[in-house]
């Protein structure tokens, strides 16, 4: 097993040089995927959760993000727009994914190769690529968890390295909750280092300080909710909500054998290098276990368990943002098999050749493959923005706005001092009086206005709603 008690090799020059050209040129790219406006729900949730910040109406759903929401409330404080508040933390997060995934492939002593060719693919999966670019958490809190693992780690030799990376650690998981158990496996181990060399005052103080965290972050969310009973029944209805309708245990939901591709095989539908992916993990995964290879094992054992809760328990229609959540393990596992076969050439630079052709080649293909797709988003506004920009242009304040269920959000953020009536389901009553229906769609009806989007190759990244929306008068 691998000694981590002590420290790994010292990066040279070059290798540092090279961190440092990549971490650049990946900056460039995310500003290139900025996009212009909120798309999706939740996004929404948010934005109406900086407004008004409440987790009973689900703004934004429980269990509330904190973290998340705090820092974005602090840079509308500065005067910053709230969507490019939240799309701020976002591409922040997303411009230090190279250094935060070498951080960690060294604190798992891989090989410098393999820790860089990690970083490159994880920064040029599609889903990780578009949603960095977003309003949504996922991004910010799956880096904040790689490098709250990394210091962790790091913690196996250093007892303050340990006191900081369990605090990072609770600030992950006061951003989305799910990274606890990430750094669970971590945790035990640097804590295992520490309680060996007799610091177990430090082990008690990390687990000590890591539950208070947690606790104030969301007594914060509770706080602002207004009340614990509102909080508690939200995440109570939430809860309820994902195991009758998203879970496995759900009678709506296909088979976990159905759904199992996309979670473990296409989490973006690329098929071709999904299918070079997938065999890669393979091969790293069999060849660890066999030859029981620890810095891989150690990763798999981090985001593995959270890769299998995602697929017994998340809405499969959203797998491919969920599957943020533990990209770092495929892209480790993909780096880490593409450095075994390159190990099979005789001399050096055949065997850096072979390995930075293959990575060049899967990122390379990913990216030109996205791009439609990352122009669209920063240079149009999603078909909903378009339907909210039309409707405050042209709508009269004494015309009634019907607005369909999914658009909700939508309307009671940017219509909110026009006449809306919300629908729960159907279409709106039959009136004599002009009025609008919102509805997400296509509408052939005379005088209807449709916004839409092109499909690929967003229709097979994002969640597949909100490509069309339309603005029908009623009779």
């Amino acid at each position: 097993m691998t000694d981590l008690s002590l420290p790994p090799e010292p990066m040279t020059r070059m290798e540092r040089a090279a961190v440092m050209v990549t971490t650049s040129v990946v900056a460039v790219t995310r500003l290139l995927a900025l996009a212009r406006g909120p798309w999706d729900w939740d996004e929404m949730l948010f934005l109406l959760g900086l407004r008004d910040y409440d987790v009973a109406l689900h703004h934004p759903h429980p269990p509330g993000f904190p973290l998340f929401m705090l820092l974005a409330r602090a840079l509308v404080s500065l005067g910053i727009e709230p969507f490019r508040s939240l799309q701020a933390i976002n591409v922040t997060a997303a411009v230090v994914i190279v250094p935060a995934m070498v951080f960690l492939g060294r604190e798992l002593r891989l090989p410098f190769g393999t820790n860089l060719g990690a970083a490159v693919l994880f920064a040029f999966f599609p889903n990780v690529w578009f949603f960095g670019g977003t309003g949504f958490s996922d991004v910010a809190a799956i880096v904040l968890a790689v490098l709250a693992i990394a210091v962790v780690l790091r913690g196996a030799r250093s007892s303050h390295s340990f006191i900081g990376g369990v605090f990072l650690l609770a600030l992950a998981a006061g951003v989305r909750p799910q990274n606890l158990l990430v750094g669970f496996l971590p945790f035990l181990i640097s804590a295992w280092y520490r309680w060996r060399a007799r610091r177990i005052g430090v082990v008690v103080a990390g687990a000590v300080i890591m539950g208070v965290v947690v606790a104030v972050s969301y007594a914060g969310a509770i706080a602002a909710t207004g009340e614990w009973s509102r909080y508690r029944d939200a995440l109570l209805a939430h809860q309820r909500y994902l195991a009758e309708v998203d879970s496995f245990m759900s009678p709506t939901r296909p088979s976990l054998l159905r759904i199992a591709d996309d979670f473990f095989v296409r989490p973006f539908r690329l098929s071709p290098v999904n299918v070079a992916l997938t065999a890669l993990a393979v091969i790293s995964l069999a060849t660890a276990v066999w030859r029981r290879r620890w810095p891989v094992l150690t990763a798999t054992g981090a985001f593995g368990p959270f890769w299998i809760l995602a697929w017994l328990t998340l809405d499969f229609h959203s797998a491919s943002r969920f599957s943020i959540g533990y990209m770092p393990l495929l892209a480790i596992l993909v780096a880490d098999a593409i450095t075994q076969i390159a190990s099979l050439t005789p001399g050096a630079w055949g065997r850096r050749l072979i390995t930075w052709g293959i990575i060049a080649g899967l990122a390379g293909s990913m990216a030109f493959w996205v791009w439609p797709g990352i122009s669209l988003v920063r240079k149009e506004l999603s078909p909903p923005m378009q339907a909210m920009t039309h409707l405050r242009m042209t709508a009269r304040p004494d015309v009634t706005i019907y607005v369909q269920k999914r658009m909700r959000p939508f309307a009671e953020y940017f219509l909110g001092d026009l006449r809306l009536e919300h629908l729960e389901e159907g279409p709106p009553p039959a009136s004599t009086a002009p009025s609008l229906y919102l509805r997400e769609g296509v509408s052939g009806a005379p005088g209807a206005k449709t916004f839409a989007w092109r499909r690929d190759p967003l229709w097979n990244i994002a969640r597949r709603r909100y490509f069309a929306v339309a603005v029908v008068p009623t009779p």
